[in-house]
């Protein structure tokens, strides 16, 4: 699970105890709206082999915070990378077969993979960093709307 905190919302809405309530539906507007761009650039990022992984996209909200996460099984390994290990070999070979169009490359990529492990291909931390400055300025104007009340 990966998750995107935005620091000190919650001072600030300490900081304004006359418009709290209007501050704290701005900012949870401002949130999901947020999210939302996040997970459509995520999606675009992810691998679309299969599209599960993009299709696993899950959206959590808790107070002046949200979740994106990413549910396939296999989304950290992609996200992360991975150390040496010798993974299953039918799912590689499926996707040699779906990617180069061969058959019986599994134990060999299975193999390198045991020797060198995985590169990361980090989709969702690159949807945050790229989309920084478009939830920056939809905080802005949303703390702009309770501020001009």
């Amino acid at each position: 699970m990966i998750t995107i905190t935005i620091q000190g919302l919650d001072k600030l809405v300490d900081r304004f105890p006359k418009y709290t309530e209007k501050l704290k539906d701005e900012l949870d507007g401002a949130l999901k709206t947020s999210i939302m761009i996040v997970e459509a650039e995520s999606k675009k990022n992810a691998p679309k082999d299969t599209g599960k992984l993009m299709r696993s996209h899950k959206v959590e909200f808790g107070y002046l915070k949200a979740s994106l996460i990413p549910m396939a099984e296999y989304a950290e390994c992609v996200h992360e990378g991975t150390r040496p290990h010798f993974p299953p070999i039918e799912p590689i070979e499926n996707w040699a077969r779906r990617k180069l169009g061969k058959t019986g490359l599994g134990y060999v990529i299975a193999r390198k993979i045991a020797q060198k492990g995985t590169k990361p291909n980090p989709f969702l931390r690159k949807a945050a960093e790229n989309k920084k400055r478009e939830v920056v300025a939809i905080f802005v104007e949303a703390v702009k709307r309770v501020v001009k009340l």
